[in-house]
């Protein structure tokens, strides 16, 4: 079950309205709003979501998944990632992570409905 939720987005405004529905529907979430501050927060604490864009100040969001899931050592096994971007879906995103959804396409209770699904 979703509990804690990393969610990592540059674009203020938009972020802002996802927060705050994940927020009053009672997930703990943190706002980080740069990729280093991102990626930061991953490795630091404990997540059962990471919920990402992927055109992110300073790393991308490829760049994030990569360093944590990347490599031969995953840093997050027990962390779900859901890419929430304006981007198309990117293949190489496919295998890890949970869902890939457009932003225009994807409304609040859409993605709380998604991520109670995990």
């Amino acid at each position: 079950m979703i509990k804690k939720i990393l969610y990592i987005d540059s674009n203020h405004p938009i972020a802002q309205m996802y927060y705050s529905a994940l927020k009053s529907s009672g997930y703990q979430i943190e706002l980080a709003t740069t990729g280093t501050d991102g990626l930061l927060a991953a490795r630091n604490n404990q997540y059962d979501l990471i919920l990402m864009d992927i055109n992110l100040i300073e790393h991308s969001g490829a760049e994030i998944v990569q360093s944590l899931r990347g490599g031969s050592i995953n840093l997050i096994p027990d962390s779900d990632i859901i890419i929430l971007t304006n981007t198309d879906p990117d293949e190489s995103f496919k295998d890890i992570a949970e869902a890939y959804l457009i932003k225009s396409e994807t409304t609040p209770d859409k993605l709380i409905s998604i991520i109670q699904q995990l």
